[in-house]
C-alpha cells in the first residue's frame, strides 16, 4: 500500500506544483494521530509553500476507487484529524487522492469542501485565494465485484 500512497502523492505534488506553483516542503506518510480517545492514521501530511511564501498543510487519504460509502469514511477521518490536530499558525486542508473517483464522490467532496484528485488528472483544490479545478471523465470503470450471469 504504501507504494501506490507514495506514487499518488507525487503525482498529486507534481500536479499541484504546475497547476499553482507550490512547492513541496515536508512530506510524511503513515501519521497517527489521538481524537476522542481513539487513535487514528492519516495516510499523509504534506507541508507545501505557496508562492507568496505562505505555508499550509495537506492532510491526505488514499485509496484506490472512491465511491461515496468510501469517502464518507475518508471525509471523517480527515474531519477527526482536523479535530485533534493542535492549534497552529499553518493552516490545514483536507484532501483525498485516488485511482478512481466516482462523480457521486466527487460531488460529495465538492459539498463537504474537501479537495481532491484522482488517476484520470482530475484535481479541485481551493485555499483561501488559491483556486485548481481540473475535471476529466473517468474511464467505464469495470464492477467492483463479478457479476454472475
Amino acid at each position: 500500500m504504501l507504494d501506490h500512497t507514495t506514487k499518488l502523492l507525487d503525482q498529486f505534488v507534481v500536479e499541484l506544483s504546475d497547476a499553482a506553483s507550490m512547492s513541496l516542503v515536508q512530506q510524511e506518510t503513515e501519521v497517527p494521530f489521538t481524537a476522542d480517545d481513539s487513535r487514528g492514521r492519516l495516510d499523509a501530511r504534506l507541508r507545501m509553500t505557496l508562492p507568496l511564501g505562505n505555508d499550509v498543510e495537506l492532510a491526505v487519504e488514499v485509496m484506490r476507487a472512491g465511491y461515496p460509502r468510501d469517502v464518507r469514511l475518508a471525509v471523517h477521518r480527515l474531519h477527526a484529524y482536523q479535530a485533534a490536530r493542535p492549534a497552529s499558525a499553518v493552516p490545514v486542508e483536507l484532501c483525498v487522492l485516488a485511482d478512481y473517483l466516482s462523480p457521486g464522490s466527487r460531488k460529495e467532496l465538492r459539498q463537504a469542501g474537501i479537495n481532491y484528485y484522482d488517476g484520470t488528472g482530475s484535481m479541485r483544490f481551493k485555499h483561501r485565494t488559491c483556486l485548481v479545478v481540473k475535471e476529466h471523465e473517468p474511464p467505464n470503470r469495470p464492477p467492483r465485484r463479478p457479476v454472475k450471469l
